[in-house]
């Protein structure tokens, strides 16, 4: 092999390591969106049953803002226009 596919072999090896990581905390943190949205649906849900409507208000709001910040990002971090 030449030197230049060497290096290059080096470069795919280490992005594709890489990716497997950032992909295994992709999988960590969806568990944890899934867990925390259980957890204040939950809350909702009781709220209603105590009558306890400005925490009903405040948990549905939390649920809100938990799910816009769980948009699908692009490559910069912004919600993808799609």
């Amino acid at each position: 092999m030449t030197r230049e596919l060497q290096e290059w072999k080096k470069t795919v090896v280490a992005k594709n390591l890489e990716l497997n990581s950032l992909q295994r905390q992709l999988k960590q943190a969806e568990a944890t969106l899934a867990q925390a949205r259980t957890i204040l649906m939950g809350q909702a849900v009781r709220s209603v049953g105590t009558g306890d409507l400005e925490c009903r208000k405040a948990t549905v709001s939390a649920i809100k803002v938990l799910e816009t910040r769980a948009l699908p990002l692009d490559g910069e971090g912004r919600p993808d226009a799609d």
